[in-house]
């Protein structure tokens, strides 16, 4: 059923008014919209509608299957398509509770099983034609590469698009890879020039300690002389400061007087023979 509605948007169809089958699309809601589409064309015999599929102006007629079947074994230029739907059968009219009513059932079984039914079908409706229509066959017996052809377009478009998405992604791998060294180098040239920069602060701090100490003098060996009296070891530096005597190099006084000038600081003892 929607293979037919699929149908009914390319295909003009058509039947006759008033029939069953035209009872049958009126009936059917999912079919309401073909069944507009199929009311304005319809016909009023079945011999119409058939002239005009042969002709070309009508492009599908729905109908009974036995006399369709029967038109088409006549002219091999109609064929039948599609599948049966709305199946409905013939019946033989009986009295009710009569008693030959399952004696008829059972024998049109019986002919259905023998194939009787079916030779009655070859010699009234098909009438033997079957051989000359076979090139107007349109189902074919096996599938061919025309038939599969969807399937290998499917699978060569699925082996392109999986190469594309690997070629892709090893290109963005090689970026990010790229990327990735670009910053470390970078980051080891950031790290390098901060230690430069460090290294350069810690050089002009400690000048400029240098400098600022050599202007006070403390550093400068030239600018202190000591001058002490000959007095006895004890009483050498008043204050109550004990300091051994002792002949001293240059050298030597100069490291002494630093020595003592720390100590001063510290401990509170005065110079009072240490000219500036």
């Amino acid at each position: 059923m929607p293979q037919l509605r699929n149908t009914m948007e390319n295909l003009t169809c058509a039947t006759v008014k008033g029939s069953a089958v035209d009872m049958y699309f009126r009936r059917q809601v999912e079919l309401s919209n073909m069944y507009r589409t199929m009311e304005a064309n319809n016909y009023d015999t079945a011999e119409v509608a058939i002239r005009d599929v042969k002709n070309g102006k009508l492009m599908a007629f729905i109908w009974d299957s036995s006399r369709l079947e029967f038109e088409a074994a006549q002219d091999c230029e109609l064929v039948t398509a599609g599948e049966l739907f709305g199946r409905s059968g013939y019946g033989i009219g009986l009295t009710k509770n009569s008693p030959w009513a399952d004696h008829v059932t059972l024998a049109i079984l019986d002919f259905h099983e023998s194939g009787f039914m079916e030779m009655l079908d070859n010699r009234w409706i098909l009438q033997n034609n079957i051989q000359q229509c076979e090139q107007f066959e349109k189902t074919p017996n096996t599938l061919g590469l025309k038939n599969m052809a969807g399937v290998f377009i499917l699978v060569a478009a699925g082996i392109v698009g999986g190469i594309g998405l690997i070629i892709i992604e090893m290109a963005y791998k090689k970026h990010q890879i790229r990327k990735q060294k670009r910053m470390e180098l970078a980051r080891h040239a950031a790290d390098k020039w901060r230690g430069v920069i460090e290294k350069r602060k810690t050089l002009r701090a400690t000048i400029a300690t240098q400098r600022r100490l050599k202007a006070n003098g403390v550093n400068d060996p030239m600018t202190v002389s000591l001058t002490v009296e000959s007095r006895s070891p004890s009483r050498a530096w008043p204050g109550g400061c004990d300091v051994r005597q002792r002949a001293l190099s240059r050298t030597d006084r100069e490291i002494r007087v630093a020595a003592t000038t720390q100590s001063n600081l510290t401990y509170g003892c005065g110079l009072p023979d240490m000219i500036v």
